[in-house]
């Protein structure tokens, strides 16, 4: 339980260190595997497509969480803002595997692994299992109406 504990927050650190901001102008890469673009700010905007770890986009408005942003193509979308990073997570002609790089982006690198696994193999599958759930938005909103819970962003 010790150990679940501190990896809590450890993790809850990285990511607030991780935490980036944009101008309006410069150039983004995707972070994560792949990042949905949406038709308006908002969970359940619809969603127009994906992007994929490493493409490139110009910011053109931060507004909360959420980036306003153009597209290789031309395509203005917005995407949640925690989906970016200022600098590019993969380098042409690189070793590094998809998954690995993908962790990075969340915040993870050799140092944080060091900590967290304090001499033991760190076992990564319960966040592997999370990450491959997905539950439709209309399930979501259903929930959330039923419940009266909040439905903002």
């Amino acid at each position: 339980m010790k150990k679940t504990g501190l990896f809590l927050i450890l993790f809850l650190a990285a990511m607030a260190l991780n935490a980036q901001s944009f101008s309006s102008g410069t150039t983004v890469y995707v972070a994560v595997k792949s990042a949905k673009v949406k038709a308006a700010t908002g969970f359940f905007a619809n969603t127009l497509g994906t992007l994929n770890l490493g493409d490139a986009v110009t910011v053109l408005l931060t507004q909360g969480k959420w980036l306003m942003i153009r597209s290789a193509s031309g395509l203005q979308v917005w995407a949640a803002i925690d989906a970016f990073s200022n600098k590019p997570r993969i380098s042409t002609g690189t070793n590094a595997a998809v998954t690995d790089i993908a962790l990075a982006g969340k915040g993870f690198n050799s140092s944080l692994e060091k900590l967290i696994s304090t001499g033991e193999q760190a076992d990564f599958n319960s966040v592997d299992a999370m990450e491959k759930r997905a539950v439709p938005p209309e399930v979501l909103r259903s929930f959330l109406t039923e419940g009266r819970l909040a439905t903002g962003e």
